[in-house]
């Protein structure tokens, strides 16, 4: 099933195309630790620097956020009990 087409040259094609499902992937086919790689054509360095900036701004966001008040409760925890120990030895 087709249709008949004819080129400039007067030779008779006939084009077709079928179409189908994708096939889905199962879970054993891609490790569950591979990371993507997206390639956005040739002037891929742009876009590249764009995504790493947001990524940086994220990664020290969420440092900022998170992590440095975690320390700074840890440092005077440590803080106190040694005041404590010192404060009330006998």
């Amino acid at each position: 099933m087709g249709i008949r087409v004819i080129g400039p040259d007067g030779r008779e094609w006939v084009v077709s195309r079928s179409i189908q499902w994708p096939r889905r992937r199962r879970l054993g086919d891609a490790d569950l630790f591979d990371i993507p790689y997206f390639d956005f054509g040739a002037g891929d360095d742009f876009f590249g620097g764009i995504l790493a900036a947001i990524a940086i701004v994220v990664i020290v966001a969420v440092l900022i956020v998170v992590f440095l008040p975690l320390l700074l409760f840890v440092l005077e925890a440590l803080f106190v009990a040694t005041g404590a120990m010192l404060a009330f030895r006998p």
